[in-house]
């Protein structure tokens, strides 16, 4: 069965990284896929995590994704998942990670990012977005299909192979000169035997 969620956008400024000043470079967060950025996204959303699953939303909080980081000093923009009858205002939502906020410092995940309160800014989606089971994901259909084409290729080509081997390509010939040599001992002389038709006439 699909359950859905209430989505909500957020964006917040952070200006200390793990004690570092939080700095924004093209090649360093403004690249996704960096190590930097991959290192601060499952920092942040670590952190985030243990700010809502020590609070008061903690039983209707489903997690977080951090969707992008931006320049100045080092923006976060990141999506924020509840249960879908949650009915939580924007008000709500931030007062949770206001209220883990320890001297600016929000902690998780063996890390740590000291934020700007004032810059946290939270808003609802209108939409709510489905997650599907396993067997409905186009990603698993499409790997089954892809894994039974291959099985499929992978018998036809054992099947040509076993059919045009040496050894049953030898095995056959071996049978077909069995045969010959049989028609020639039944029907007559070969060298240098005779065949019955040779014996009768000795005897004429």
């Amino acid at each position: 069965m699909c359950k859905e969620s209430a989505v909500y956008d957020a964006t917040i400024t952070l200006a200390m990284i793990n004690g570092n000043e939080a700095v924004f470079t093209r090649g360093g967060l403004g690249t996704p896929g960096s190590p930097e950025s991959l290192d601060l996204v499952i920092l942040m959303e670590a952190v985030i995590d243990a700010a809502y699953e020590s609070s008061d939303l903690e039983d209707q909080y489903r997690g977080c994704k951090v969707k992008a980081f931006r320049q100045g000093s080092v923006i976060v923009n990141f999506d924020l998942f509840f249960v879908e009858d949650a009915d939580l205002s924007p008000s709500e939502v931030m007062d949770a990670i206001f209220n883990s906020l320890v001297n600016n410092t929000l902690s998780g995940g063996n890390g740590m990012i000291v934020a700007i309160p004032s810059s946290l800014q939270v808003s609802s989606q209108a939409t709510t977005t489905t997650d599907q089971t396993w067997y409905n994901n186009p990603l698993y259909l499409s790997l089954l299909c892809v894994g039974c084409a291959v099985v499929v290729t992978v018998l036809i080509v054992g099947c040509i192979c076993l059919l045009t081997s040496p050894k049953r390509r030898r095995k056959n010939s071996t049978s077909s000169s069995l045969v010959d040599m049989d028609m020639v001992d039944l029907n007559g002389k070969s060298e240098g035997v005779d065949g019955p038709a040779a014996e009768y006439g000795k005897y004429q």
